[in-house]
């Protein structure tokens, strides 16, 4: 039997200059693109740009990202983590 496979919506920000990918767009956009290498990337919505309200300071870049895998649900969420913390979250 085949392991079932999972549609995720996975929700995409920053507001950070990094050091290797640049200004919050390319951020958004090297996820996207991670999560396209890593996983099987379903779609994509364009990356929006957002203003900063309250004590934020900077603008921020959004998407959203569906994304299949095998993974369950706990699994995803470890791995997504992880991919935070390789981003610098």
């Amino acid at each position: 039997m085949a392991a079932a496979t999972h549609l995720y919506a996975i929700a995409i920000g920053s507001n950070r200059l990094h050091g290797r990918y640049g200004r919050p767009p390319q951020v958004v956009e090297a996820v996207i693109a991670r999560l396209d290498e890593e996983f099987g990337l379903f779609d994509a919505s364009p990356i929006m740009l957002n203003a900063a309200i309250g004590g934020a300071g900077r603008d921020f870049a959004n998407a959203v990202a569906l994304v299949e895998s095998e993974l369950d649900p706990p699994a995803m969420l470890r791995r997504i983590k992880a991919l935070e913390r390789e981003f610098g979250r």
